[in-house]
């Protein structure tokens, strides 16, 4: 649907609600990336909106392959990304129709400082947006719930949740996680998840003893362990209604991308 107070490509003509699903084609994005590929969805809605969760901070999390360096510092990276993928979308994106559909992007982070960084330097604030939000916090559902409302949406067409579900994990335990992916799924079409492989979880536990601080309180309580990929996977499947579209080959940083998508072959959704 349109944004209020501007006019768009194709107004006047009747909206089809129905969406047309098809697989994800995985192309590459940039060499200095670590996320090498992304999805392309074509879908006949006019506008799309996506949601980048936790755009900053998660490349810590990544291991640097040899003779390659990250650009900027790992806070600028994380900033790059959200405009990378919205350069993407923006170029790659098509509706049902062939035209280039709007892309808006909203990336959430803790991180206040990072966040009013990113507001700054920010060379599309019309169409990408930055809140400072803790996604599992009370205060999440009337940001979100404005954003989308001023696009006149009620869902995010993708939800990209990039080395998050760790931290997640270890902070919120097992029913954190599930909570953190159903109020996820519950306001998007797609979710694009990078799981952190279990071993990401022993490293983490690794650092803080060898600083001698205290260890994630709950990291001994975890039954969701082992299959990190396969965990999230049953979340989403069994508990969120979501299907599995694609799953990538683990590239240098041992990490693969995960592609789910809403049911819509059902009469009826688990309300989240």
């Amino acid at each position: 649907m349109e944004k209020k107070g501007k006019e768009r490509k194709g107004k006047g003509r009747e909206r089809r609600e129905e969406r047309i699903i098809l697989p994800a084609v995985l192309v590459p994005l940039t060499d200095s990336a670590p996320y090498k590929y992304l999805p392309v969805r074509l879908l006949t809605s006019p506008a799309l909106s996506y949601l980048v969760i936790k755009f900053g901070e998660f490349a810590l999390e990544f291991k640097r392959p040899p003779g390659k360096k990250f650009l900027g510092t790992t806070r600028e990276f994380g900033n790059e990304l959200t405009y990378e993928l919205y350069d993407f979308l923006s170029v790659n994106s098509r509706s049902a129709d062939g035209d280039k559909p709007d892309v808006y992007v909203l990336g959430i982070d803790l991180d206040p400082i990072l966040v009013e960084r990113s507001r700054e330097g920010n060379p599309r604030p019309d169409r990408v947006t930055f809140e400072h939000l803790e996604f599992l916090s009370s205060e999440r559902d009337p940001t979100i719930s404005r954003y989308l409302e001023e696009l006149g949406r009620c869902r995010f067409d993708a939800v990209f949740c990039f080395s998050v579900s760790m931290w997640i994990h270890l902070n919120h335990g097992d029913d954190g996680l599930v909570e953190f992916f159903r109020k996820a799924c519950s306001i998007c079409d797609t979710i694009v998840v990078e799981p952190q492989p279990w071993k990401c979880y022993r490293n983490a536990s690794r650092r803080l003893r060898l600083a001698n601080l205290e260890d994630f309180p709950l990291i001994k309580k975890l039954e969701r362990r082992g299959d990190t990929s396969d965990q999230i996977e049953r979340i989403l499947t069994d508990l969120c209604d979501f299907r599995k579209v694609v799953v990538t080959n683990g590239n240098d940083w041992e990490r693969k991308i995960m592609i789910f998508a809403r049911n819509r072959d059902r009469s009826s959704v688990t309300t989240m």
